[in-house]
């Protein structure tokens, strides 16, 4: 299930990014290797009812936006929160979407500067938007 609702999530990032869009317009990565990153495994696990869905899902997102979809794992979780912490403090990045869970990074790594805020990026205040989930992720004034 945590597989389903990551996998989820990142194409609802992507599909957010491609409504800013007109629709005529076709968002591309270019075939970009779009990483996930999470403290654990993500990959489609064949042995899973949802496996041929995951798959799919995985698919359709890969042809849409022109890209491949890679996931990185430590399989642990304390691992995963130092990799993310020594990748963000040396200027590289874990991966492009990462999940980890919000209790821990907000507000301690939105004060340290380790998250970017969206607000820049999108309104918060449309319509499309869940206000209720939205302050669940802000911090100080901001959404991550």
């Amino acid at each position: 299930m945590k597989k389903i609702m990551c996998l989820a999530m990142a194409a609802v990032l992507l599909l957010c990014i491609s409504a800013f869009a007109e629709e005529e317009k076709k968002f591309d990565l270019g075939g970009r290797t779009v990483t996930i990153g999470s403290y654990n495994d993500l990959t489609p696990n064949e042995n899973s009812y949802t496996y041929a869905e995951q798959c799919a899902l995985i698919g359709e997102i890969e042809a849409k936006y022109n890209c491949h979809i890679e996931f990185v794992t430590t399989n642990d979780w304390h691992a995963w929160d130092a990799v993310i912490k020594t990748c963000a403090y040396s200027g590289e990045k874990p991966a492009d979407i990462f999940c980890h869970t919000i209790d821990y990074i907000l507000p301690a790594w939105a004060t340290v500067g380790l998250l970017y805020p969206f607000d820049d990026l999108i309104d918060v205040n449309e319509d499309m938007w869940n206000r209720e989930v939205g302050e669940y992720w802000a911090c100080n004034g901001q959404h991550y």
